[in-house]
Parts: structure tokens; C-alpha cells; sequence
């Protein structure tokens, strides 16, 4: 019976697949940006929503993650600690968003981080160097 095979990667009920554990996977994987997008930091938080959606489109025309689509909030923390430290506070609130991709600067990072912690949400950052 098309759609209830339960084969790794078969439909088992429309949007629904099973990975290779059986667990079933749809809908989307939702993720956090948090960079600047206002201030004198704006333009490299520009350059990074840019690359993200290219990323985004490419991964999802793909298949997605594990069956699932990515999609992605934007979060503007300003390039200001005291701002990340907001922004990671509304972030947190979210169940659906399940990892942060920021903070552009290392203060920010620093700002923000025990809030993540506290939540278990990773926060992935290639453009920090603190060593802290």
C-alpha cells in the first residue's frame, strides 16, 4: 500500500517520511539569525542574511534537512551587547527555532551565550575570536 512502506525515507503520510532511525520528519527545521541590520554593523549583517538565503534556497531545493525545509527569523542585535542580550532573550522564547546562527561580533556572542546556554540552543559563529 503506496504511502504507509516503511523503508527509510518513504512516505508514510503526506508531509510525514521516516529517517534511517524510523523516526518520522516533516515540516521545517527553524533557525535564528542574529546579526546587525541597523547601525554601523548593518552591512555585514546584510552580506550575512544574503548568504543564508542562498544556503537556505540551495539546501531546501535539495530536499531539506532529515525530509524537513529550513526557514529562518532574522533578529537585528545592532552590533550591541546589551541588544544581543534582548535579542537572544525573544529567541529563547521561540520552541520552534532550534539553533542560532550569530552573533556577528564577539561581545555580542559573549552577551548573549549564557542565555542560550540556559535554553540548550547552540549558537554557531564563524566570525568571532574571543578567546573567552
Amino acid at each position: 500500500d503506496p504511502g504507509t512502506e516503511t523503508d527509510p525515507g518513504t512516505t508514510t503520510d503526506p508531509g510525514t517520511t521516516e529517517d534511517n532511525s524510523g523516526a518520522q520528519t516533516s515540516g521545517t527545521l527553524k533557525f535564528a539569525m542574529a546579526a546587525p541590520m541597523t547601525g554601523d554593523g548593518a552591512v555585514m549583517g546584510m552580506h550575512a542574511q544574503r548568504a543564508i538565503e542562498f544556503a537556505v534556497d540551495e539546501i531546501n531545493s535539495n530536499g531539506g534537512v532529515a525530509g524537513m525545509q529550513l526557514e529562518f527569523e532574522v533578529f537585528d542585535d545592532q552590533a550591541l551587547p546589551n541588544q544581543a542580550l534582548i535579542v537572544a532573550q525573544k529567541i529563547v522564547t521561540d520552541p520552534d527555532i532550534k539553533f542560532v546562527y550569530g552573533h556577528n561580533n564577539s561581545g555580542c556572542t559573549l552577551a548573549a551565550l549564557p542565555t542560550y546556554d540556559k535554553a540548550k540552543l547552540i549558537e554557531i559563529s564563524g566570525t568571532n575570536s574571543a578567546s573567552d
